[in-house]
């Protein structure tokens, strides 16, 4: 059932509910008492906790099965650090502010408990409107030193929020809105907590003084030098590198991107499926025209090469039934971006059903290709925990000199869709090497 209902009250939580003359219904003194009274909820507002009572008390919320909902402030009594807290609204404005939520959202497929934090990430962000965003949070204390506490309050145990945010980002899922800052990194340890030491060009003793107005000596080595070279010491693992080895991150404000919003609204098989549609992705039609000159090249010039392979994701009704529209989504698109990196700017892909995808390959061999494909897909499925596995058919053909292919009896001569429908009908999986 969806969380968000507009027939559900808005919940008063109130360090002073118990001292009020007339305790409503739905106000409660604590988490632990609302829990107790079996209560349900559209949204919160919270008044009159400490900063560390109201971080503690969104923490639970945001663990709870109402993790998704509006945490609202009081305008009338403002808490010191409302940083996580949706909005500061008074009373008739939070009611006004939940329903408008949960009416916008009733029909929503998910945000249940069992969601993954990138699911949890985004799907947070669409409820709350166009306008949402993560603001990172600086703390000198943390690793990165810039946190998404949201995040962070939503992951739970084994998710790492700072990775699940990055993955999302480096996926399309997320895009910037601003750039706020960017931090240095040890390339050891990843820590965000350098030191600048200025060292001697020669020996790279720290030990340099100024000497005169023009530049500096080592006490050292004793080389004069105009200006010294900057190293960056790790002050949590002592490492230390050269201004050019450190690495970069921009801390910015993230919003969903258009694909992040696709990826919530995925209801279906095709909307799942077009994750995979990555930038080598060109329309069938397209496709099949690519293969026909390439055939007609390698008529003309059997030196020229190329490989197909047919990818089919058998069982992928069943997958979608186990483990939902979102999951499934997530899955594939990090498998389409992870399959970039196998292959070149010459290559495309196609899908010319839901549940399949197509590779072609010029000057290039599909052998290993299958295999490495199969292994992608079982460590993604192992990173998602998606216990249900995939039954994957992989069948490629390589296009090389020699003997002729056997093609459906219907087909006079080697065309794509010949090719194409001779490997997609094989009753089993199967490499084929074609030679003509």
């Amino acid at each position: 059932m969806n969380m968000f209902s507009s027939l559900r009250p808005l919940v008063v939580l109130s360090a002073r509910a118990n001292d009020l003359p007339l305790k409503e219904d739905d106000c409660f003194a604590s988490w632990d008492e609302f829990l107790q009274s079996g209560s349900e909820a559209r949204g919160f507002l919270v008044e009159d906790f400490t900063a560390e009572s109201l971080a503690a008390l969104i923490y639970a919320i945001r663990q709870s099965r109402w993790w998704a909902l509006p945490i609202i402030g009081s305008k009338d009594a403002p808490p010191d650090d409302f940083f996580l807290l949706d909005a500061l609204l008074a009373s008739d404005e939070a009611r006004a502010f939940s329903t408008d939520m949960a009416v916008r959202h009733e029909e929503m497929p998910g945000g249940g408990e069992s969601m993954g934090l990138d699911e949890k990430i985004l799907y947070f962000l669409y409820v709350r409107g166009p306008r949402a965003t993560l603001k990172p949070f600086l703390d000198r204390d943390s690793f990165r030193l810039y946190r998404y506490l949201v995040a962070e309050y939503l992951a739970g145990e084994g998710e790492d929020a700072a990775q699940t945010i990055d993955r999302l980002y480096q996926h399309g899922l997320l895009e910037r809105v601003d750039l706020l800052d960017r931090t240095q990194h040890c390339p050891a340890c990843g820590s965000a907590h350098l030191h600048v030491l200025m060292v001697c060009p020669r020996c790279d003793s720290i030990d340099i003084h100024r000497d005169g107005m023009e530049g500096f000596t080592c006490a050292s080595c004793h080389h004069s030098f105009g200006q010294g070279i900057a190293h960056l010491r790790c002050l949590d693992c002592g490492q230390d590198s050269a201004a050019e080895q450190v690495t970069h991150r921009d801390i910015s404000t993230l919003a969903l991107s258009r694909r992040g919003r696709t990826a919530v609204r995925a209801g279906e098989i095709r909307e799942s499926f077009a994750a995979l549609d990555n930038e080598r992705y060109v329309d069938p039609t397209f496709f099949r025209r690519m293969l026909d000159w390439m055939l007609s090249l390698h008529a003309r010039h059997q030196d020229f090469h190329f490989s197909l392979l047919y990818m089919n994701f058998v069982n992928a009704e069943t997958i979608l039934a186990r483990v939902g529209e979102r999951r499934l989504y997530l899955l594939l698109n990090e498998f389409a971006n992870s399959l970039l990196d196998l292959l070149r700017t010459s290559d495309f892909t196609t899908r010319t059903q839901e549940q399949n995808l197509w590779l072609l390959m010029p000057l290039s061999a599909a052998e290993g290709v299958s295999a490495r494909l199969m292994a992608l897909f079982e460590r993604l499925q192992t990173a998602h925990k998606i216990e249900e596995r995939f039954e994957i058919d992989i069948r490629s053909l390589d296009v090389t000199e020699g003997a002729a292919l056997d093609l459906p009896a219907a087909s006079q001569e080697a065309d794509a869709d010949a090719l194409m429908t001779s490997l997609s009908s094989l009753s089993r999986p199967e490499n084929r090497e074609w030679r003509g």
